[in-house]
């Protein structure tokens, strides 16, 4: 007990509060009373947070820091004691393994907050990296029971009870005997995720510093748990199962309700078929899993086959959804499935990481629809095409890697090989993968469509606002549909593909893509009769 008392006067932590009169044997009956410094984290509610041992560690660096840091100070027999460390058993899950730690969370020098909070080491095959992943656990007992409304995400995960605190750098020997290092893959990933209408946890690039030192550009993620859920989709009565693609040894595949999944899985396996849209739908959110797999698609993720399956039950017609997670192989070849130095060209419709052929219910559903729901064939490559067309646009992609090389830069990061390696990735996919699910579905050739107009004149492609010149491919025999989305009363306009001037005066123009086109809309200046 006087180790604790030490350990009090060393943080700074006043005498009087160590004098709330719990007794020795009160502290050693908590949850974790083998280790007196637990106390330590409930004072930390009385204790200014510039004055807690997390702030105290960093606070000759926070001064002159920009952006997100997270301080952790935790003693070091809780990290690296021979049999009861975090980091010397760090296969170990549970509340066991759960120690108290000081954290301390600032932005751009400013300290949002600083408390007591469980520290748990976090991750699957990650454990085995030399630098560990970590998961916060907000409880009454260390003082806070969640993260104070608004620190993070803008408020829309609130309350936040729980956090990943991930490790972002990865590490690929190549062929040459170098060593590639990538960081922020699954927040560019959740992005483009997030774009095309996944769902996906929130993320937050922050620097680490544990016990004072440097641990590296880390990333915080939301945690997908039962206070997620409801902070997302409300109080319902949920269901759900994580999945993972490697389980550690001993762990399940599944979590939340194993024979919920096996059933699901038998019943799409056991139906006869044709397998059909409208049997799917209304078991499975098929416009989610769609989604997901063009996710997949775009990112080249090869471990594809992870996440969350939700489902509320509170709902008489409720339907099971996935939540994206863990997408880190994405934008490289980790398998070698590629030729080398190619990673835009990993095919995922084949091989032994196709996303067609695993005993996976995702991989069931579309493999049936594909080759049995003729419907289902033109809902996919709708989506598919809008997709890339207007979500994951040029632009878009531009301004998400302009993003995370700002944030390198201000992290301080000296190899940022890996960020022109995922601009190359990303400009050569599309083409690469409009040409690979085209010959999946055996759809045909893929046709460019340039639409040119000028600014004064507002479009509406696809369903989509677009404004000044338009590029967009589509594969054979795919309507495009273009509109003009403001006008005058009794404004007409000329229409021109290529090059010739069709009869149609009208704001509105519906086309089967089966060549090349370049179309031409413009205010109509006379009444000179069309072609």
């Amino acid at each position: 007990f006087s180790d604790f008392t030490n350990y009090v006067q060393s943080h700074r932590i006043p005498d009087a509060l160590f004098k709330s009169g719990r007794t020795v044997k009160e502290l050693r009956l908590l949850e974790f009373g083998s280790s007196p410094k637990i106390k330590a984290a409930r004072f930390a509610m009385q204790v200014p947070m510039d004055q807690l041992p997390s702030s105290v560690a960093v606070e000759s660096i926070v001064a002159e820091h920009d952006g997100p840091l997270l301080s952790i100070v935790a003693d070091n027999d809780d990290l690296y004691h021979p049999r009861t460390g975090l980091l010397t058993h760090y296969l170990e899950h549970g509340r066991k393994w759960e120690r108290p730690v000081f954290i301390s969370y600032f932005e751009d020098g400013k300290i949002l907050f600083a408390g007591g909070v469980g520290l748990r080491v976090h991750g699957g095959q990650s454990r085995y990296m030399e630098e560990k992943s970590f998961r916060l656990h907000f409880r009454d007992i260390y003082g806070d029971a969640q993260l104070p409304q608004g620190i993070l995400y803008g408020g829309k995960g609130d309350p936040i009870k729980s956090l990943i605190v991930h490790n972002d750098v990865r590490r690929m020997e190549m062929e040459d005997g170098s060593v590639f290092t990538t960081h922020f893959t699954n927040p560019l990933a959740f992005d483009i995720a997030r774009q095309i209408g996944c769902l996906t946890p929130a993320t937050k690039p922050v620097q680490l510093y544990l016990n004072g030192e440097y641990a590296g550009p880390y990333v915080l993620i939301e945690h997908i748990s039962l206070e997620f859920l409801r902070a997302h989709f409300g109080k319902g009565n949920f269901t759900y199962g994580r999945s993972k693609a490697k389980p550690l040894p001993g762990r399940t595949v599944a979590k939340g309700n194993p024979d919920a999944l096996l059933d699901l899985y038998n019943e799409f396996n056991e139906i006869d078929p044709p397998l059909t849209m409208n049997y799917v739908n209304h078991k499975v959110d098929l416009a989610n899993m769609t989604n997901w797999l063009i996710s997949i698609l775009i990112t080249g993720t090869t471990d594809a086959f992870q996440g969350a399956i939700v489902k509320d039950s509170s709902s008489a017609d409720s339907r099971w959804f996935w939540i994206n997670w863990d997408m880190d192989h994405a934008f490289r070849d980790v398998y070698s499935l590629a030729p080398a130095g190619r990673p835009w060209e990993i095919d995922l419709f084949s091989g032994p990481h196709s996303l067609v052929d695993r005993k996976r219910i995702r991989s069931l559903i579309f493999r049936r629809l594909s080759r049995e729901s003729p419907a289902y064939k033109t809902y996919f490559l709708r989506r598919f095409i809008d997709a890339f067309n207007h979500q994951v646009t040029t632009a878009f992609v531009r301004e998400r890697i302009s993003y995370y090389e700002k944030i390198a830069a201000s992290f301080d990061i000296s190899d940022t090989s890996y960020i022109s390696s995922r601009k190359n990735y990303l400009d050569k996919r599309p083409t690469i993968l409009r040409n690979q699910v085209s010959l999946y579905f055996d759809a045909g050739p893929v046709y460019r469509m340039v639409v040119i107009s000028p600014e004064s004149i507002d479009l509406t492609i696809d369903g989509y606002d677009v404004n000044g010149m338009y590029v967009g491919w589509y594969v054979n025999e795919t309507p495009a549909d273009i509109r003009i989305s403001r006008t005058q009363k009794d404004q007409l306009f000329e229409w021109v593909i290529n090059g010739k001037r069709i009869a149609n005066n009208g704001s509105s123009m519906s086309i089967s893509m089966n060549s090349e086109m370049v179309i031409e809309v413009a205010p109509l200046k006379s009444s000179s009769s069309t072609e």
